[in-house]
């Protein structure tokens, strides 16, 4: 049985995100209508979405000290914000450029 690590990863997204990067917005915008209309998505075009959100996020010192923290539990990740449009961005790729997906671990 895999332990769960008992405290989370907080990511705290600013609320201007989508306002100062339209880039990410857009992408996960053509990703659902992807989804939607049954289109196939590569790993590739996931891990581009997925990297930007991580890179805009600037999680890397706060995310290895967190991971250390867990050791080899899994480490709960929770978004939190009080904008819609942010919750409904695909959190599930984001993307650790050494961790992979970090939805998938």
């Amino acid at each position: 049985m895999t332990q769960v690590c008992q405290q989370p990863f907080f990511v705290q997204p600013p609320a201007d995100l989508l306002q100062r990067y339209p880039t990410i917005k857009r992408a996960a915008h053509e990703l659902a209508l992807s989804y939607a209309h049954n289109e196939r998505v590569t790993d590739k075009r996931l891990k581009a979405i997925g990297n930007e959100l991580w890179r805009v996020l600037e999680l890397d010192e706060s995310f290895e000290k967190a991971h250390q923290y867990a050791g080899g539990k899994v480490l709960p990740i929770i978004i939190e914000s009080d904008t819609a449009a942010i919750q409904n961005l695909p959190w599930e790729i984001l993307h650790h450029p050494e961790h992979d997906f970090l939805g998938r671990r």
